[in-house]
Formats: structure tokens, C-alpha cells, sequence
């Protein structure tokens, strides 16, 4: 039983000593006080974990075995929370698998494999033979430490552990440490677990401003001399470009030629630079872009939760209106019950990949268990496209149609021939050809458009639904809120309205549906939230959530904050002088923190009334 105790206690020893390296990385500690107090979370599981080990030794269990395995398992968490630190910001949670749907999604499943490099794995293998080794060398020491004072040492390493932890927590505050970087993964999981669904703390801090940036048509007050828009055109359509951020075409200043079809457009389109999805994620972008309103702040997402929410759309709007209306995609909108949300949108036909019509290629990217990545060759837009306004009975109506492509979603798939555009990332490279592709299917769209003379009397939209993230070492996009996460292209093109122009107007996803509306000539409903993007009376103003860390940020002007309060953690970026986001000047402009936090407050107050209205829960 002795031998067990000493062996429990010398790994327990060099498992710690492993961690507070680890966490050294993290924390950016070099003196050793520094090391120890970043060290302390883990220090603290360790032991009590080794104590509970220790009293199954007195029954004479095998306790040491299964020590060994627990110790093995620790430090491997130990390094894979170092890559999480980084791309998510903090240690893996509750919330980010619940919005990974358990890591049955492939996106998240991608994102995680892409992080275990071999040169990762090998680290793992003998880091865990280190730590082994080094325990069997502390055996001895161990027992002399236990057999100290006649048996009694015991209490004294006890009683060193408690002093230890108190001055380390101590330590670590006083040095104004990231909390993540403190936060030991199993304690981080095992609190997000345990804490019950709360309102964001932002919700009680006061605030002097009320809800006018995000309040719809209703409570605004009619703008002088304003009069119906008379429209010089009739059918809409929209085509959604999955995961594309604007940073990547070359409309925006993007470095490669992915977008030729888009680009000779140009000169009859108006180019928006400043428009954001509101959250990083397709689901929140959906309900922002046909019912014109602002994400819930929640992990959770309203197409699952309430498919059935009686929120006006753009879709709706115009169906009763007499326009003919089609939702057409080649991916699959069946996660979170998004294709439930799209049906009871008014919408006169929805189709996807599953839908016949298209022999072009398929792509299968789902899982066991998470059938949502399948797709086809985004070619198959132009296809369903044109089957459908041949259908009998839609001569001389007017249509709505909104297109959402497929292949630029994570892990990015190939058609049509790869090109290389000189990247040194191949993940980088497969993304910028599924823009291409997905591009050649806006240029087949058109050309029909032009071909049938009805493309001068077209509104066509082109947008992204979010970003995708290549810097700030994330994968995906859904984690955080940098430009790569929400900037995206909104390009409107037409002949007979624009002539080759360029716009600044801060805005987002939430404004497309009531722009849409006003080169319509119609009013935009009194419950949407967005404005038109042609309004005199918009604001320099925008509001953003990421549904994986809860973290919230405000633009105003060229500033823009982001904060984790679940971190409590400030950046701050000059848009115009760091557009990458590179030097954080949060210290340098206290007023602009403190006054965005009064903003978000009153966004989280009246998101918070809104899902109350629609009993979301």
C-alpha cells in the first residue's frame, strides 16, 4: 500500500511539473513564481484527483494503474488545451460542442483533426513517456517525504499544497493574467456544464442609451420630404455565397483572381464596403437576411427552436404581393431545422441538393450521425434556376429568388479543375477555387438572365453569409468576431440603377431585406430592425455576437471593440490604421470601452425583450 502511495505522489509531482510547463506556454510565464502561480488550476485537480487515488490505495484497489491512465489523460488535455486557447480563446466548453452539435459536425470535427499534426502527436507521445519516467525517478524521494516524522509527512504536504495554492491564486491575479490562459480544462468544461442558461452579464449594467439603433420602421420617426422609391425593377434575386468573406475578392482589395464573372459585372453594380454578418454563423445569417432582425444571443439558434416564429420576410412580403418566390441551394439546410425555418417563409418552391434536376457532380463530406455536409456542384444553382422559371404558369410575374451556394463551406471542395493560385495553404488554396466555382455559377445565372432580356429589370444581389477565418490562427469562422469572421462583400448589380459606383455604409446582413423593399418602391415591415442601406437616417453603428464564445462586439465609426465577458477580456482596433486587426489599443481609449459596453447593454436588453416575445428559450 506504501508503495502505491509514494508512486501516486511521485507522478502526481511530475504530472505538475509537466502542466506548469505547459501552462508557461500559455500564460507567457519565464520566472519561476510566474510558472508556479500559472500552474496553480491544474495543481489543484491534480491533487485532488491523486487523493482520491490515495484512499482507494488504503482498500488495496490498483490505484496507481489507474492513476497513471487519469495522469496520461490530464497532460494530454493539457496540450490539446493550448491549441483551443487559440483558435476558440478559451478551453473547449459546453456551449461550443452543443453549437458543434457534439463534434458530429464535420466543420468542427475538421477543425479539430487540422490542429493534430504529426509534429503535435509525436509531442503528445513523449511528453506522456516524460512524465512517466520522471515519476518512477521521484518514487524515492516520495517515500522519504511520506515516511518524514515517523509516517507523518503526509500532513505536512498537505498542509504545503494549501499554502502553495493560496499564494498562487494569489500570484496569478496580481499579474492580470487572460483568465483563459489560467482556466484548467476539466474545471473550464465541468463549470460551462454545470452553469444554468443565464442572460449575459451585460444585460445589468447600466446604460443611458435605449434601443434607437436597432428599432424597426415603427418607432422611427418619418424622415422629412421621404416618398416612395419608383422602381426600375421588378423580379430579386439573391445569391448567397457560403463562407465568403469580403477580404478574399478582389472587388475588396483581395490579392487573387477568384471572381471573374462578379468582376465584369461591375461597371452596372454598386460595390457596399462596411456590411457585416451580424453573427458568424449561416443559421443567424438566414434569419437576419430574410426577416430583417438581429441574432438571439444565444448558443442556440431560432430555426430550430422556433422554425415556426411569426416573423415577416422579405419572401412572405413579396409572395403576397404576386411574386413568384423560390429558395434554391445545393447544400443542405436540415441543421437546426433551417430548411423548416426556409418552408414557412412563403416561399412558392424550396430545393437542395437532394432535389432532382442536376447530374453534375456530388460531393458526400457528412458523417455517421451529421448527414448536413453532403452537397452538389454549386453549377447546379444555374440549373435549378432556369427549370424553374420555365415552369408552367410564371409568364409575366415577377420573382424573388434567393440562391445559396455550397462548396466554400469547411472542408471546401473542388470542381470544375483546381487552380493554382500560388498559396502556401492548401486548405487556403481548395477555398479560393470553390469561390471560383461558385462564382462560374453567378456568370451562368447571369448570362441566362441576359439571354431571356430580363437582367435590366433584375435586382441581383450578391453577399456572403459570414466570413471564413485563415488568420488570427482560427479555423472556420464561428469562434470569433475579426473582420475575417463577419466582413463580407454586398454587391447589387443592375444596369438601369448603378454604373460602376462604390458606398460606405456601415450595415449589415440585417439591412439587405429592407433594401431590397426600397429599390422595390414598398415599405419595409414595422418588425424588422434593419434599415435601408439608401436611408438618410442611418447610423455609424453595428452590433455582433459569435454563438460559440458568447463574446460581443460593437463598430462605431472606425473603432470596434470586441469583449469576452466571459473572460473578461477588451480589444479595441483602429479599423483605419489596423484593418487586420493586429495592435490592441483597449488600454489607450478607456472612453470608447466603457461607452460600447453601455451600447451593448441596451442590444443585449432589447434582444433579450425580443426572444421573451417569441418564447425563445
Amino acid at each position: 500500500m506504501s508503495a502505491q502511495r509514494a508512486g501516486i505522489l511521485a507522478l502526481s509531482a511530475s504530472l505538475c511539473l509537466w502542466l506548469a510547463g505547459i501552462r508557461a506556454l500559455l500564460t507567457g510565464a519565464r520566472t519561476a513564481p510566474e510558472i508556479a502561480a500559472g500552474a496553480y488550476q491544474d495543481v489543484a485537480v491534480v491533487a485532488l484527483i491523486a487523493l482520491a487515488c490515495l484512499a482507494a490505495a488504503r482498500r488495496g484497489e490498483r490505484s496507481l494503474r489507474i492513476f497513471a491512465v487519469a495522469a496520461i489523460l490530464i497532460l494530454i488535455a493539457g496540450l490539446v488545451n493550448v491549441k483551443a486557447v487559440e483558435l476558440l480563446g478559451g478551453p473547449v466548453n459546453y456551449q461550443w460542442l452543443y453549437y458543434a452539435d457534439f463534434l458530429a459536425n464535420r466543420q468542427a470535427l475538421a477543425a479539430i483533426l487540422s490542429t493534430l499534426t504529426p509534429r503535435l502527436m509525436i509531442t503528445g507521445a513523449l511528453a506522456c513517456a516524460g512524465m512517466l519516467v520522471l515519476g518512477h525517478f521521484l518514487r524515492r524521494p516520495a517515500e522519504g517525504l511520506l515516511a518524514l516524522g515517523g509516517g507523518r509527512g503526509a500532513p505536512l504536504i498537505a498542509a504545503a499544497l494549501a499554502l502553495y495554492l493560496a499564494l498562487g491564486a494569489r500570484h496569478a491575479t496580481a499579474l492580470s493574467w487572460d483568465s483563459a490562459r489560467l482556466q484548467n480544462p476539466l474545471v473550464s468544461f465541468l463549470s460551462s456544464l454545470a452553469r444554468p442558461p443565464r442572460a449575459p452579464a451585460l444585460a445589468n449594467l447600466p446604460t443611458p442609451f435605449g434601443s434607437e439603433d436597432f428599432e424597426g420602421p415603427a418607432a422611427r420617426p418619418v424622415q422629412a420630404g421621404a416618398a416612395p422609391r419608383k422602381p426600375a425593377v421588378k423580379n430579386v434575386l439573391v445569391f448567397v455565397m457560403e463562407s465568403v468573406g469580403a477580404e478574399h475578392l478582389r472587388a475588396y482589395g483581395g490579392a487573387h483572381d477568384a471572381t471573374p464573372e462578379l468582376d465584369r459585372r461591375l461597371p452596372q453594380a454598386m460595390i457596399f464596403n462596411g456590411i457585416y454578418a451580424q453573427s458568424p454563423s449561416s443559421n443567424k445569417s438566414l434569419v437576419s437576411l430574410l426577416c430583417s432582425a438581429h441574432p438571439w444571443l444565444s448558443q442556440k439558434t431560432l430555426t430550430e427552436a422556433r422554425p415556426d416564429a411569426p416573423l415577416p420576410s422579405v419572401s412572405a412580403e413579396l409572395s403576397r404581393r404576386g411574386w413568384r418566390t423560390a429558395f434554391l441551394s445545393v447544400g443542405d439546410f436540415r441543421w437546426k431545422r433551417g430548411d423548416e425555418f426556409i418552408r414557412r417563409r412563403g416561399f412558392d418552391a424550396y430545393r437542395d441538393y437532394r432535389s432532382p434536376g442536376c447530374s453534375r457532380r456530388s460531393f458526400a463530406g457528412s458523417l455517421p450521425g451529421w448527414p448536413f455536409l453532403d452537397g452538389k456542384d454549386d453549377l447546379c444553382l444555374a440549373d435549378s434556376f432556369r427549370s424553374w422559371l420555365d415552369e408552367p404558369g410564371s409568364t409575366g410575374r415577377p420573382f424573388f429568388t434567393v440562391m445559396w451556394t455550397y462548396q466554400t463551406h469547411m472542408p471546401y471542395f473542388v470542381s470544375g479543375g483546381a487552380k493554382d493560385f500560388k498559396v502556401p495553404d492548401p486548405a487556403y488554396n481548395r477555398y479560393l477555387n470553390a469561390i471560383r466555382r461558385g462564382d462560374q455559377a453567378l456568370g451562368a445565372i447571369l448570362d441566362l438572365l441576359e439571354k431571356r432580356g430580363i437582367l435590366d429589370e433584375t435586382l441581383v444581389v450578391v453577399l456572403g453569409d459570414h466570413g471564413e477565418a485563415f488568420r488570427h490562427a482560427q479555423t472556420g469562422h464561428a469562434s470569433g468576431l475579426y473582420e475575417e469572421n463577419l466582413g463580407i462583400p454586398l454587391v447589387l448589380i443592375n444596369s438601369r440603377l448603378f454604373h460602376g459606383e462604390k458606398r460606405t455604409a456601415l450595415g449589415g446582413i440585417v439591412d439587405v431585406a429592407p433594401t431590397v423593399m426600397d429599390l422595390l418602391g414598398l415599405a419595409a415591415p414595422d418588425a424588422w430592425q434593419g434599415r435601408s442601406l439608401f436611408s438618410s437616417d442611418r447610423g455609424s453603428r453595428a452590433y455582433y455576437f459569435a454563438p460559440v464564445t458568447g463574446a460581443f462586439a460593437l463598430r462605431q465609426d472606425n473603432l470596434k471593440l470586441i469583449y469576452d465577458e466571459n473572460r473578461g477580456v477588451n480589444e479595441v482596433y483602429d479599423l483605419a490604421a489596423d484593418p487586420l486587426e493586429t495592435r490592441n489599443i483597449a488600454a489607450s481609449v478607456p472612453g470608447f470601452v466603457a461607452v460600447a459596453h453601455q451600447r451593448l447593454a441596451a442590444w443585449v436588453r432589447h434582444r433579450s425583450r425580443w426572444a421573451e416575445s417569441l418564447q425563445l428559450r
